[in-house]
């Protein structure tokens, strides 16, 4: 059926799935304004509305606000902007 977001996101019922996710830094998709977000977008929008989006977040409230960085200031010149793969991806064609 090749239904992976819709596979993922019942995995990611159980807290402790949605924890290894976020650590993978992978979070869980979320949905919002009835359309699902996944990757880096959705992470972002974990971390503007944790309490809403972390099931557990309230239980761990601490573990979760250093996992996502609440409180500190980022250099986004710092933060990569390609991926993962293009960061490591040879240009020269060996």
């Amino acid at each position: 059926m090749g239904l992976k977001i819709g596979a993922v996101s019942l995995m990611c019922q159980n807290p402790n799935v949605w924890r290894a996710m976020l650590m993978a830094a992978t979070p869980c998709p979320v949905v919002k304004y009835g359309k699902i977000i996944v990757g880096k977008r959705a992470m972002l929008e974990i971390k503007q509305r944790p309490e809403l989006l972390i099931p557990d977040y309230l239980d761990d409230k601490e573990f979760y606000d250093a996992i996502l960085g609440m409180g500190v200031e980022t250099d986004e010149a710092e933060v990569p902007t390609s991926s993962l793969s293009e960061r490591y991806r040879s240009s020269s064609g060996e």
